[in-house]
């Protein structure tokens, strides 16, 4: 049993510092990302992918088209999907 609850806890450890790895990259591309694009392609991004607002809702918010608000939000979904990829570093090889 003592073996068990120490692989058990060693896993969920690894499985917790992962996630927390996972977060202070997502963190650092969305840093780098804001830094890179229009502040309202930011904010179009920010309120439909973060804060759940619907597009026409967060277009009317910014004097935006519904088109334009999700034509942003795919721009910054791409970029920060970059970013990470980048600050991942190269996938290992088997």
């Amino acid at each position: 049993d003592e073996l068990f609850a120490g692989v058990a806890s060693r896993d969920d450890l690894l499985a917790r510092l992962d996630a927390e790895f996972d977060r202070e990259v997502l963190d650092e591309a969305k840093a780098r990302v804001q830094l890179r694009v229009d502040p309202k392609t930011w904010e179009a991004f920010r309120l439909t992918a973060e804060d759940d607002l619907p597009a026409a809702a967060a277009g009317a918010r910014l004097g935006m088209s519904v088109a334009a608000v999700f034509k942003a939000k795919s721009r910054v979904l791409k970029a920060l999907n970059d970013e990470v990829r980048r600050l991942d570093g190269p996938a290992p090889e088997d």
